[in-house]
């Protein structure tokens, strides 16, 4: 038998008899079991919390009394640890580096925007050159 059924019945037997405030605990208890049968870790967990929270609601409006809550809060810690650790997440990164391609070459070989034919009349100076006499 599985560690977890025999802690549930722990935490079933700490829940009391018949008033609503057991009964609600009992209802939790069996969502537990549900999901610990189902081999719904997770699930089992969740509810597990979702008791925990019952008992504390409970203790507050003074619907069960501080040694039975101890007793079923117990209980519920020990169905969490026959359960196992709780699983590790896994994150894998992966970066991806990229190289921009490298800039064309360029087919002016003079950058420099003065150009030495220029005679101040726009354009590059190549062209035919007037007398202005």
């Amino acid at each position: 038998m599985k560690r977890w059924l025999v802690a549930l019945a722990l935490v079933a037997a700490a829940c009391g008899g018949g008033s609503e405030g057991e009964s609600a605990r009992r209802a939790q208890v069996g969502e537990v079991r549900a999901a610990a049968e189902a081999g719904d870790v997770e699930r089992a967990r969740t509810e597990l919390e979702e008791l925990r929270g019952l008992i504390d609601g409970q203790l507050a409006d003074g619907e069960v009394d501080d040694a039975e809550a101890m007793r079923v809060l117990a209980a519920a810690d020990d169905v969490e640890a026959a359960l196992g650790p709780p699983p590790t997440s896994s994150t894998t990164t992966t970066s991806t580096t990229t190289t921009a391609p490298p800039p064309p070459p360029d087919d002016d070989k003079d950058d420099d925007d003065e150009d030495d034919d220029d005679d101040g009349r726009g354009g590059r100076g190549k062209g035919k050159e007037k007398d202005d006499d």
